[in-house]
């Protein structure tokens, strides 16, 4: 099995049953060792239609990632680090690490890189099949968060730049007479933008503004949760 699951993967795997290997997914392996990297290769190869060999992630990077539907790449340095954050910049594809010799730091820290299963080299059929149906699964996750990342971004494109400052204001939990007071305006004029903050995000709340940044990825994710947590009475909406 493989050394570390997700439980999502787990059950992504026993929906589909568990043997419906998508045999038309594109592969890449990232690996610097060329016998190994052959050896990879060839033993995918058996198992889907398509492999990119590939020596570093600047040889991934040249390649047409939106057909990739998953990279295999070996735990050495930082390269599960570099391949997750070319995932993360594209959003086409899910990283599986895998090692010779397995140490659970190391699977760990793949983890939080990124990857979304880690193997045992020499792989084993069932270990292969397991890891690309359940990263199918995560895959299809990724792609609903772009989504939505999407529409967040959309909306958030409608605020002016000082509705823009008044939401990391009130991210931040500064009340209106504080914003006021750092923006150099009347609390009045804060509540105006408050309002109409929302109405142009359609958002019933101030926290569900303040997450409809956050999946636009305009605020970091440092926000203070008594401010998330909100549901004010805001003053009446007000037209731009």
């Amino acid at each position: 099995m493989p050394i570390l699951e997700a439980p999502h993967i787990t059950v992504e795997y026993l929906l589909l049953g568990g043997n419906q290997l998508p045999s038309q997914s594109r592969i890449a392996v990232v690996d610097a060792d060329v016998r190994r990297r052959a050896s990879i290769n060839f033993f995918l190869s058996d198992v889907v239609e398509h492999v990119e060999p590939c020596e570093t992630a600047d040889d991934l990077r040249r390649l047409r990632l939106s057909d990739l539907h998953f990279v295999f790449v070996i735990d050495s340095g930082d390269l599960i680090e570099q391949v997750s954050r070319i995932a993360m910049e594209t959003g086409s594809f899910c990283v599986i690490g895998y090692a010779v010799d397995v140490c659970h730091e190391r699977v760990v820290t793949a983890m939080r890189s990124g990857a979304v299963d880690y193997l045992k080299w020499p792989f084993t059929h069932d270990h292969i099949e397991k890891g690309i149906v359940g990263a199918k699964g995560y895959r299809s996750l990724l792609s609903n968060l772009h989504v939505r990342q999407a529409h967040a971004a959309r909306r958030m494109k409608g605020l002016s730049p000082r509705e823009v400052e008044v939401l990391q204001c009130v991210s931040e939990g500064h009340s209106s007479k504080e914003i006021a007071r750092l923006l150099g305006v009347s609390p009045r004029t804060v509540d105006i933008h408050r309002s109409n903050m929302l109405l142009k995000l359609d958002a019933r709340s101030t926290s569900e503004a303040i997450r409809i940044a956050l999946e636009s990825r305009l605020l970091s994710c440092d926000v203070t949760v008594d401010t998330c947590e909100l549901d004010e009475n805001m003053c009446p909406k007000v037209a731009a």
